[in-house]
Formats: structure tokens, C-alpha cells, sequence
């Protein structure tokens, strides 16, 4: 099938077919392993040089990552030696309408922080250019695995997300980068994007997995993903909105600020939890004294008209009322500002 495969490697069958790319399901023979193939773009990088690569990510040992085992020089182009991930992408999963957890979305979440962190950890950073549902496995043991790594591309010289990008997922930066090397025809002069371009790609995505739909820009800014599910966590939906400014300065400056946003959520969420069950409990008990106010200004009034008695009782009531009404005026801004100081310190890292 693959005219120029070593017969290490026996071809399955054609997982699926691009506009970029190739990907074959094999067999490594000897080891008795399933790999994928995957024929790069062209014009492809050195080999060599994408080997070195990819060793070098390798090394970091992420689980998040297929472990790239090779690089083959065949008749009709390179091709790129992969991990077999089994799984599901979430690209077929949102097609069939799944609803995923809060709970779940945000571990993934994290998980995709934390690659970003080895991939822009790389010397440049590794932009992956690509970051989407269907670039994402869930694999059967609940984590997650980012595909379509752009070696290529790399290699090359000209850095991932510089040739070609997803609508609904690049951000605007990438989208006019692209367009505008499209048009030039010297590589050199190519407009390159850093690795915020990977972090809005990030919020575009988790925003998709979270609510079932891509997310809209109107009016310079993503619809809030309050008018899309409800009763989301507010710290997360706040680092969300954060990684899909339509600004790079609006945005985490770099990954590892975004993983320690999510991670720290992760850990902390609890914080906020407490405190919003604490000030519904204190809202409860001010309304409670509230109406114990009137029922006491209320019996003032009767005992007054009833026995024509001292309006000590009526004096009391109205001072309570007065007293859990400015209360209850003045806690909703000062809860608001309570929640403010907690949503800051786990979404703004």
C-alpha cells in the first residue's frame, strides 16, 4: 500500500485521509505493536531534525502526548511514526450531542494545561497551531491525549499554526497570520504566532466541550458561556473567557499561568464553595430576622390598639426592621466583593 515501508511495519488500514495528511493503523512487527502512520505536509522538514524533536519531547514523559517512535522517508513523502492512542475524539462525541460532567471538563482541562506547558516549554516554544476537538482522544481510561502535532512544520522553520488553522478555534492573530502567508511566497518572511495563540485555541475548545457549542463572537467578545449552560463554576468560566480575548494582552501570557489557574481551582474550588453556601446561609437567616421584624412591629400595633399599652413592643420591631433591612441592602454588595477576592485569586493566576 505504502510503496518503500520497511517490512518492520505491516499496513492495517487507512484510518482516515486530509487535505495535509495521510494515517495508516500498522502493525510493528517483532514487537507486535499497533503504530499509526501519518504522512506529513509538503514540504516536510528534515528528518533528522524532526527526530531530535520529538525525542526531545520524548523526554518529558507526558502522558497527555502519543510518543512519537519515528520518522520514514518513503516514495510518496515522510511519514511520521506515532503511538497507537485508542479512543474516542471529542470531536465525534460533541457530533453526537454527548453532555460531559463540569466536574470531568475541568480535569481535562488540566490536562491540556499541563501539555501546553511541555510543548511551550520546548527551545522556541512548540505551538501547536491545531489545538480542537478532533485533535483531543479520550481515551478509555478518562484522560485525554492531544494528537496532530505539526513536526513539519517545525522543522521547517516556520512554526506551527503559521500554515493553516481551524475557524472557530483560531484566534484572530493566527487567522490574519494565515492569511497573509498564504499570500507570501518566502517562508522567511512568514508571520508567526506565539504561544498565546495555543491558549485562546485552549479556551475556544474547553468552551466547546463545556457547553456543547463553539463559542460566538459578538460585539469584540465570546458570548458568556452562562447564556449557554448554567451554573458553571464562575472561576472557571472566568479563566475560560480570559484565554478567548479577542486581545493576545488580554489573555494568560504564557501556559504555565493558565495551568496554575486551573490547577489551583482544581485545588481550591472548595474555597469557593464555602463561601457561597455561607452567604446563602446569612441571606437565609437576615430574611428570617426580617420578617421576625415585621411579625414583632406588627404586634406593637396590635398591643397599642388593644389595650392602648406603651409602643415599646412597636419601637423594638421597627428598629429591627430597620436594622436587617440596611443589612440586607448593604450584603449583597459586600458578598459580591467577597466572591470577587476568591474568583480573583483562582481565576486571575
Amino acid at each position: 500500500m505504502l510503496k518503500g515501508l520497511p517490512d518492520t511495519y505491516r499496513i492495517i488500514r487507512k484510518l482516515g485521509e486530509g487535505s495535509r495528511d495521510e494515517v495508516y493503523l500498522a502493525i510493528q512487527r517483532g514487537l507486535n505493536e499497533r503504530v499509526v502512520l501519518k504522512k506529513l505536509e509538503v514540504p516536510a522538514g528534515d528528518p533528522a531534525l524532526m527526530r531530535a524533536e520529538a525525542n526531545a519531547l520524548n523526554a518529558m514523559h507526558t502522558p497527555h502526548l502519543p510518543q512519537v517512535l519515528d520518522f520514514l522517508s518513503l516514495d510518496d513523502g515522510i511519514y511520521m511514526v506515532i503511538e497507537y492512542i485508542p479512543g474516542r475524539t471529542f470531536k465525534e462525541y460533541l457530533d453526537e450531542g454527548t453532555w460531559f460532567e463540569e466536574k470531568d471538563v475541568m480535569q481535562w482541562a488540566g490536562e491540556l494545561s499541563e501539555t501546553l506547558c511541555c510543548l511551550h516549554r520546548m527551545t522556541p516554544p512548540f505551538i501547536h497551531g491545531e489545538l480542537k476537538p478532533s485533535n483531543i482522544m479520550l481515551m478509555p481510561d478518562g484522560h485525554i491525549c492531544l494528537l496532530g502535532l505539526d513536526f513539519s512544520a517545525r522543522a521547517a522553520g516556520y512554526g506551527g499554526g503559521s500554515a493553516s488553522c481551524t475557524p472557530g478555534y483560531a484566534s484572530p492573530e493566527q487567522i490574519r497570520a494565515v492569511k497573509y502567508n498564504q499570500q507570501e511566497e518566502n517562508t522567511e518572511r512568514w508571520r508567526k504566532v506565539d504561544e498565546r495563540a495555543d491558549i485562546y485555541s485552549f479556551g475556544a475548545t474547553v468552551y466547546h466541550i463545556l457547553t456543547g457549542r463553539r463559542a460566538v463572537i459578538r460585539n469584540g467578545a465570546a458570548v458568556e458561556i452562562e447564556n449557554y449552560r448554567s451554573g458553571v463554576n464562575e472561576a472557571f468560566s472566568r479563566i475560560i473567557m480570559r484565554c478567548l480575548s479577542q486581545s493576545p494582552a488580554g489573555r494568560y501570557s504564557t501556559s504555565e499561568k493558565l495551568y496554575f489557574a486551573i490547577h489551583g481551582l482544581l485545588q481550591n474550588s472548595n474555597e469557593a464553595k464555602r463561601l457561597i453556601v455561607r452567604q446563602r446561609l446569612l441571606l437565609i437567616s437576615l430574611i428570617i430576622g426580617l420578617v421576625l421584624s415585621l411579625f414583632l412591629a406588627g404586634a406593637g400595633v396590635y398591643r397599642m390598639i388593644s389595650d392602648k399599652s406603651t409602643p415599646v413592643l412597636l419601637i423594638c420591631g421597627c428598629a429591627a426592621v430597620t436594622v436587617f433591612t440596611a443589612l440586607l441592602i448593604v450584603a449583597p454588595r459586600r458578598f459580591r466583593r467577597e466572591r470577587e477576592r476568591v474568583l480573583d485569586s483562582l481565576g486571575k493566576r
